[in-house]
């Protein structure tokens, strides 16, 4: 954690929110302490919803690969491609 982006939850009762927000546009993520304790990050908008379409493509890459390993369990073999998946797939067990 760099301590630059570390800020103390009490700046939101001295009237910094403000700074705060300005920080995180500057900044990209702060991290909320609380007790020395970590409780949150703020985020921009926009890394925000970078994270949101990693996971969406993580999930989407899931989905896909769990699909495959089905198609290539129920499908017979023909080419040498195929074969060739199936022989490296049956390595990684």
């Amino acid at each position: 954690m760099q301590s630059k982006r570390i800020i103390p939850i009490t700046q939101f009762d001295k009237g910094q929110v403000t700074k705060i927000f300005d920080r995180v546009k500057t900044e990209g993520e702060l991290i909320v302490m609380k007790d020395d304790v970590p409780i949150a990050v703020i985020v921009s908008v926009g890394e925000y919803q970078r994270l949101c379409e990693i996971e969406e493509s993580y999930r989407l890459l899931i989905l896909a690969d769990s699909k495959f390993r089905d198609f290539l369990a129920t499908e017979p073999v023909n080419d040498d491609f195929g074969a060739e998946i199936l022989d490296s797939r049956k390595s990684e067990k």
